[in-house]
């Protein structure tokens, strides 16, 4: 690791990303890290309401990268 983060810039650039999600339609509501015995993350859970269909009812849904 090259240089030490603070809390304050986590929350900062996740404040940023989430905007940018936000004006392409995305709501993202929750994310869940998953890591094994050895802290090698594995998969990443996002929950999220996807507006950019063109139904009028949001779409709420919760999907494994």
């Amino acid at each position: 690791m090259g240089r030490k983060i603070n809390i304050e810039e986590v929350r900062g650039f996740l404040e940023a990303s989430n905007r940018q999600f936000e004006q392409g339609g995305i709501y993202l509501e929750r994310a869940l890290f998953k890591r094994d015995d050895n802290w090698v993350l594995t998969g990443i859970t996002l929950s999220y309401e996807d507006r950019t269909t063109s139904d009028t009812q949001e779409t709420r849904k919760e999907k494994q990268v």
